[in-house]
């Protein structure tokens, strides 16, 4: 124990004091870390060029660190704040889940990312091989 702690501690003359001022004390702590963890989740935002797995991860990382400071948060509510995080080329996924009130677990929305992310990843290169092959034919006229 601190020497601060145990000064403090000696002007009190129950173990039901110290206890009250422990469990003060450790509260607000508890308060302060949970405001830190949820501003994290609210400020998030996936970096460019993240898989997606990797940001959904940390993003449940935060949502468990709140569970843990005594913050519940609905599924439907943690879902929604994850769809909200994504980057710009998640704009058709964002769209669809929203305008048809699509409903996923965490596990459903980790798997339709990776898919759409994939997807997305595929149809960028086929537009790439094309936009070359477009460039190769202008060069040869």
């Amino acid at each position: 124990m601190s020497d601060m702690l145990r000064t403090k501690q000696e002007k009190m003359e129950t173990a039901y004091e110290i206890m009250e001022s422990l469990q003060n004390m450790f509260e607000q702590l508890s308060k302060q870390q949970c405001h830190e963890v949820v501003k994290a989740l609210m400020n998030a935002k996936i970096k460019s060029g993240t898989p997606v797995q990797k940001h959904v991860i940390k993003m449940v990382n935060y949502i468990n660190e709140a569970k843990v400071n005594k913050t519940m948060i609905e599924e439907a509510t943690q879902v929604g704040m994850i769809v909200e995080t994504l980057f710009p080329n998640f704009l058709l996924f964002k769209s669809n889940y929203f305008m048809n009130k699509l409903k996923y677990n965490m596990t459903e929305l980790l798997d339709k990312l990776q898919n759409f992310e994939s997807i997305s990843k595929e149809k960028h290169a086929e537009v790439n091989v094309a936009q070359a092959q477009s460039s190769l034919k202008k060069k040869k006229k």
